[in-house]
């Protein structure tokens, strides 16, 4: 029987979730039971971590007691680099990604496999390319494709390295939140129409503030 858990709790209803943690190792400790218990439950297991990460990553595999080989070979675990997926062609698109979470999520219903649980790194947002600015519309945008197939999708983020303003953004776009490693039912969480309508009014009020501190160009004259 299929079972989705994490950090020791079972999930249910939205299952989009966001894990601050604040080292790898506290990442370690909340991923790899969780993977565990997918390649036993016959799921398909989708992992994006940073490039220069990967070879860190598999070791970490290997710690835990995971072979990756055998899952690459039956393609139940898929391991793929920020440039396979959020930054594909050296830019970011929302809509490019959110097509390819759903073809992901459908591929493993497709291939027969009991569900697709999955993990991303969060820090391809700080690279400054072009469309990391899409962030957070993304990631309200994506709790409507999981909500289609109801599988979970963790998107870790270290708290060394995002400002505070994010973080208050990246908490009010996912429904289950991880903190010192235990999980919540997010308070915080705004659905998706209302997060969006929100950002779109905090855009349009920062482009007028550009426009009076300076019309036509949206900069400030110089002093």
């Amino acid at each position: 029987m299929r079972k989705t858990t994490l950090c020791g709790e079972p999930l249910s209803g939205p299952m989009h979730i966001c894990a601050f943690v604040d080292s790898r190792e506290q990442q370690y400790e909340i991923l790899l039971p969780f993977l565990r218990e997918g390649i036993e439950c016959r799921d398909c297991l989708l992992n994006i971590v940073s490039p220069e990460r990967r070879a860190d990553h598999l070791m970490r595999l290997r710690g835990g007691a995971i072979d990756p080989g055998p899952l690459f070979e039956t393609g139940q675990m898929q391991l793929l680099t920020f440039n396979d997926a959020y930054l594909k062609d050296g830019y970011f698109s929302a809509d490019r990604m959110l097509d390819m979470v759903e073809a992901a999520f459908s591929g493993a219903r497709g291939a027969g496999f009991g569900a697709l649980r999955g993990f991303g790194e969060m820090d391809w947002a700080l690279s400054g390319l072009p469309g990391t600015e899409e962030l957070v519309e993304y990631e309200s945008r994506v709790n409507d494709v999981i909500a289609k197939y109801n599988n979970p999708l963790v998107c870790v983020y270290d708290v060394n390295k995002f400002n505070g303003r994010v973080v208050t953004d990246i908490l009010s776009i996912h429904p289950k939140v991880i903190l010192g490693g235990k999980i919540y039912e997010n308070q915080y969480y705004l659905k998706p129409e209302a997060f969006l309508a929100n950002l779109k009014s905090r855009n349009q009020l920062r482009e007028r503030a550009r426009e009076v501190r300076h019309p036509g160009t949206g900069r400030t004259t110089p002093h």
